[in-house]
């Protein structure tokens, strides 16, 4: 059975929302890097909830950048996340693996402050696409 648009919209925006707690708690557990990698996957299911509402179906890729345009052609407020999207984009590969990274390892290059500021970004990325979709 295929699913509606506003129900499979809901599965990812709950999916999305359940990622967002989950950085926060790698941010209280000071597990930085997952908790930017984890605000990045929030942010990018946000964005395929709006897309999947708005009728479209096949959403393939993980750059928030890359869906947000696809969010603007459709809804133009959405350009006020630009810089959220980039931000949150830098930080699908080095959060993860060492060799995305000049030397060390990702767990020993995010800070308390980043975590914070790119779980905001994600935040606002999921409070938009909320707005936009009805419950």
């Amino acid at each position: 059975m295929k699913e509606r648009p506003k129900d499979e919209a809901a599965r990812w925006l709950d999916s999305a929302s359940n990622d967002l707690d989950a950085a926060e708690w790698d941010l209280q557990g000071k597990f930085y890097n997952y908790a930017c990698f984890k605000s990045q996957q929030s942010a990018e299911k946000a964005l395929k909830a709006f897309l999947y509402f708005r009728g479209l179906r096949r959403l393939i890729g993980h750059s928030t950048h890359d869906l947000l345009q696809q969010c603007i052609q459709l809804d133009p407020s959405f350009e006020t996340l630009r810089e959220d999207c980039t931000e949150l984009d830098l930080h699908y590969l080095p959060s993860r693996y060492p060799n995305s990274l000049p030397g060390g390892v990702p767990h020993l290059f995010y800070t308390k402050k980043r975590a914070e500021e790119v779980i905001a970004c994600a935040r606002r990325v999921i409070e938009k696409v909320k707005r936009l979709i009805p419950e």
